[in-house]
């Protein structure tokens, strides 16, 4: 379904993503200070970013329902469109996987041990799952995994950038901007650049 009108109060999205990590930890400090304990050694360095890094995703979902207008039509149009093409989803996702194998096997031919099949952003997620952890701690690192990051990045990277400025700005080329402003956050952390084939499939 495409509107006409470009909803941009919703692009305040991405300055939250990028300057919210600073003011959540502002505010686990004043917590700390306010009952004397230090948060930050309490919960661990790591588990603190992974806590930010959830609210912030949490809060990013929260204004998009409360933003969008035809919130309830929209769910409504894409589970039809999901069980209309799952077939062809299944296609897609199989493909995906299927290409990420032959491009290992192809640098491997050729002397270059990509091995792409798992991407620094995916070891960090194993380390945080194999890592020892509170219920409340596991339960936020499920949900960020399964649940708060995905639906977050859609919002970002498919609603926003596809799905609004493609109001705009060619639909294409937007969902072409789209994937690479993925696929280039995706690794940050990267030992190497040629994990972004991973995220462009």
């Amino acid at each position: 379904m495409k509107y006409k009108e470009v909803n941009w109060i919703e692009f305040i999205f991405f300055p939250i993503l990028l300057f919210s990590s600073f003011l959540v930890n502002i505010v686990f400090s004043l917590i700390s200070n306010l009952f004397n304990t230090n948060i930050f050694s309490m919960f661990g360095q790591r588990n603190m970013a992974i806590l930010s890094d959830a609210i912030i995703n949490a809060l990013i979902i929260l204004l998009f329902v409360i933003f969008e207008k035809n919130i309830n039509e929209q769910v409504k149009d894409s589970i039809y469109y999901i069980k209309k093409n799952i077939t062809f989803l299944i296609f897609l996702f199989a493909f995906s996987k299927i290409t990420t194998i032959l491009i290992n096997y192809i640098f491997k031919l050729v002397g270059i041990n990509l091995n792409i099949s798992k991407t620094e952003n995916q070891l960090q997620i194993i380390d945080w799952i194999k890592e020892p952890n509170s219920f409340f701690m596991s339960l936020i690192i499920f949900l960020s995994i399964t649940l708060i990051g995905p639906i977050s990045e859609e919002i970002l990277y498919r609603h926003l950038l596809i799905g609004e400025v493609g109001k705009i700005l060619p639909y294409k080329v937007m969902a072409i901007i789209s994937i690479l402003l993925f696929a280039v956050i995706h690794i940050l952390s990267a030992k190497s650049l040629l994990e972004i084939l991973t995220y462009l499939v």
